[in-house]
């Protein structure tokens, strides 16, 4: 009973003033309270509200359009970039969008080079490509066994499906013909057609030298692994073997030329020593041209041609000294000989090796007094520089302007007769002046000894 009574008290107590004021008829308003909890939320919110009343009818956030960046790597099988018959060639192409809009129905196209386009698969579709990201993709085509090797000129581009290009970049491959197993006849190079040497006109004459002979080396693939490729030895030297034939007068039985596998040690030994004196008359004009790696030997007047099968066997090294071409040259009946060598014996740099054994850092040049009166050296460089590849070209740089001179620009005086003395002065002028202002880079032909005066092409008839 207690219980019951103090719960009711408990209930009704706070009811008394209520109570009361209804029975006294009055009127009241009842108190109000703020609810506090309301309000904070809505002073939290007071300031968002006034932000985004501020900006009202403001842009949001610029969305950049797409933008395509490209990266291309270019990689062959031996790593020695240069492109030869059998090769893959692979190019990797990275592309990445650098806006935030994305870039639809892309793919990588090539343009440039025949013979590129005809061994790399392409177009290659990228597909889309979401702002800010990177795809790579890989292009691959292996190089046919026989093909004419052309600037190498490459263009990869990134269009749309519009045909709007978004990118490009420009690439030049080096490319190495194969003609290996042609016979020396089938060499088909139109000297009053389209220009071996670009933008020189030969203007041949009926009547050229008599009892020319030439043996002519040319090496741009060698046997050994280890031995860097001559990007342009042997098509400088079917150039040279053309232009003696077609300008210089020797005819194909008194031309040996070597090309590559050809050329071995034995090969070279045997044609300057044995083949060269039986075709070689006291009233010949002789040509010994080589185009491929020198290499030093570490004596004053010493040096080596470096053959298609160098090999180091134990102590010795399998090339051919230039003592053994001077003393070769020295048992000929003729004094009219020109010895044409575009290769550096620096021991480093374009168309030079270091030595296998009895490493040393001198180089050398060919000494002028192992060679008798009337016989002429032409080197393409000094003794420290290199033999430039001259890629604008197709060709050595050296052996480029000896070209040209020899079909006539060197004839500065305009009787029809070019002599060593011009055809000299013509090469060295322009290899040195492109060397430098075009190449930026130094090469200084040398000339030794010999006879100024000996003609090596006669343009017209007498």
């Amino acid at each position: 009973m207690a219980k019951r009574v103090k719960y009711w008290l408990t209930v009704m107590i706070p009811l008394v003033p209520l109570l009361v004021m209804a029975g006294c008829g009055g009127h009241k308003t009842l108190p109000t309270y703020p609810d506090t909890r309301g309000s904070e939320v809505f002073d939290q919110a007071q300031p968002l509200l006034h932000k985004a009343a501020e900006s009202e009818g403001a842009p949001g956030p610029q969305r950049q359009p797409g933008r395509l960046v490209m990266k291309t790597q270019v990689m062959d099988q031996d790593g020695n970039d240069v492109f030869e018959p059998n090769e893959q060639v692979v190019l990797r192409v990275s592309v990445k969008n650098e806006g935030s809009e994305d870039l639809t129905g892309l793919i990588v196209d090539l343009d440039g080079s025949p013979t590129l386009l005809k061994t790399i698969r392409y177009p290659k579709p990228v597909g889309d490509l979401a702002g800010g990201s990177v795809r790579v993709l890989t292009l691959t085509g292996i190089l046919p066994e026989h093909f004419v090797p052309d600037s190498g000129d490459l263009r990869i581009l990134v269009r749309n499906l519009a045909g709007h290009t978004l990118s490009a970049e420009s690439l030049t491959l080096s490319l190495l013909s194969d003609l290996a197993g042609e016979p020396h006849a089938s060499r088909k190079l139109d000297m009053k057609g389209a220009n071996v040497v670009e933008g020189v006109s030969v203007a041949l004459g009926k009547a050229k030298l008599r009892n020319a002979v030439g043996v002519v080396v040319g090496i741009s693939r060698y046997k050994s692994k280890g031995i860097p490729a001559v990007k342009y030895a042997r098509r400088d030297a079917e150039a040279i073997a053309t232009y003696l034939e077609q300008v210089g007068g020797v005819s194909k039985k008194h031309l040996k030329l070597l090309l590559d596998d050809q050329a071995t040690c034995r090969a070279i030994k045997s044609s300057l020593e044995h083949w060269l004196p039986k075709h070689v008359t006291a009233d010949s004009t002789v040509f010994i041209y080589f185009a491929g790696h020198g290499m030093p030997n570490g004596t004053p007047q010493g040096g080596f041609l470096v053959p298609n099968d160098m090999n180091k066997k134990g102590q010795s090294v399998e090339c051919y000294p230039l003592s053994e071409l001077y003393a070769a040259v020295r048992k000929l009946p003729t004094r009219k000989v020109i010895v044409i060598i575009d290769a550096s014996f620096a021991g480093s740099g374009d168309r030079s090796v270091a030595p296998l054994i009895d490493r040393f850092t001198n180089p050398v040049n060919p000494d002028p007094i192992q060679f008798p009166p009337g016989v002429t050296v032409l080197t393409a460089t000094s003794s420290r520089q290199p033999a430039i590849e001259y890629d604008k070209a197709l060709h050595g740089l050296f052996t480029y302007y000896l070209l040209r001179g020899f079909r006539g620009e060197a004839d500065v005086n305009r009787d029809g007769l070019i002599d060593v003395g011009e055809w000299f002065a013509y090469a060295r002028d322009n290899v040195s002046k492109v060397a430098v202002e075009e190449l930026h880079r130094r090469q200084m032909p040398v000339l030794f000894g010999g006879d100024l005066m000996l003609q090596v092409s006669r343009l017209t008839s007498p």
